[in-house]
């Protein structure tokens, strides 16, 4: 069970990295069009937050989940 946990966080935060490295290119766009600091952090932050909270969520329902199904 640990180690189906481990595997899925360690795929978590994978997805998380590629999706920091594509916005990194979509920022760098809307800072050279003219957007503040302020404006792109305002509008990356909701973004941040659900996916957090997503992978909070998907981390603790897998093992609830499976935790009444034990194989002996």
């Amino acid at each position: 069970m640990a180690l189906a946990v481990l595997i899925a966080l360690i795929g978590i935060v994978n997805t998380l990295m590629l999706s920091v490295f594509e916005r990194t290119h979509e920022i760098g766009l809307l800072r050279a069009v003219g957007m503040r600091r302020r404006q792109v952090r305002a509008m990356i932050a909701p973004s941040v937050i659900l996916s957090i909270f997503g992978a909070i969520i998907v981390s603790c329902s897998g093992p609830v989940s499976g935790w009444p199904f034990p194989r002996r």
